[in-house]
């Protein structure tokens, strides 16, 4: 059964990773244009159970590729929270692309190091909508297949890994209260850096500003809830974090 696993997970993150660098690949030759963004981000998370701040530090690059009649957007990410570090790649592949709707594919890769104690790579496969109108109303959702392999030092020897399947879900509205201020409010499985098991829904208000034509601040409110849907439900999370982003002169 460990060698099956093995198997698995080799071919999985291999499929995954050749469909990213093939995307890539083309890009340079079909692309019309580009939009590039980078990130800072620092904030505090509260586990309500135990420690009740821990801080972290975020640095995103976000990419647009805009192709003849379709585009690729790209999330490259790195993360650093006491006790663990995660790196973030999150490609979504739009082939279909219209005023009112967009209907594309993703594929995410996920890595968290847990210093000397674990690690794990969360995967996900699957397909991202959008519809309507930030002016109005505006909203996303994705929705992908997910594997989380968790790695445990202290029994790699004898469990190399421990592999978990299941779903992942994320809707989004925005909304775009005037011209320089955005609004959007999320339910989702996941966050950019937290990746549990499905039954662990994110609730998230976020509020940006636009400072300059380069530059925006923003804020975000997220609340986590563990096993929502049963009789044991609690929040075991609350959140805070801020960015300022600076937009790169477009290509």
């Amino acid at each position: 059964m460990t060698k099956k696993r093995a198997k698995n997970y080799k071919a999985n993150k291999g499929f995954g990773i050749c469909v990213f660098a093939f995307a890539f690949g083309l890009c340079p030759v079909l692309s019309h244009s580009m939009d590039n963004e980078v990130s800072l981000k620092a904030g505090f998370v509260s586990p309500l159970v135990s420690e009740p701040f821990n801080a972290f530090a975020s640095l995103m690059y976000e990419l647009d590729l805009k192709l003849r009649d379709h585009s690729i957007k790209t999330v490259f990410g790195i993360h650093f929270i006491k006790g663990a570090a995660n790196l973030l790649v999150f490609p979504r592949w739009y082939f279909f692309e219209s005023k009112n709707f967009d209907a594309g594919l993703l594929f995410l890769y996920h890595f968290n190091y847990f210093y000397d104690l674990a690690f794990e790579h969360d995967l996900f496969y699957g397909f991202a909508f959008r519809a309507g109108s930030a002016g109005t109303l505006e909203y996303e959702m994705d929705i992908s297949l997910m594997q989380k392999y968790t790695s445990i030092h202290s029994i790699a020897a004898s469990v190399p890994f421990l592999l978990n399947n299941g779903l992942a879900l994320k809707i989004k509205l925005n909304r775009q209260i005037s011209p320089k201020l955005f609004a959007s409010f999320s339910v989702a499985s996941y966050d950019e850096f937290y990746y549990p098991l499905f039954l662990f829904p994110v609730y998230a208000l976020e509020l940006e500003y636009k400072l300059s034509d380069a530059w925006k601040l923003a804020g975000q409110l997220a609340i986590s809830y563990t096993d929502q849907f049963t009789l044991t439900s609690y929040m075991n999370i609350v959140a805070f974090k801020m960015a300022l982003s600076y937009k790169i002169a477009k290509e």
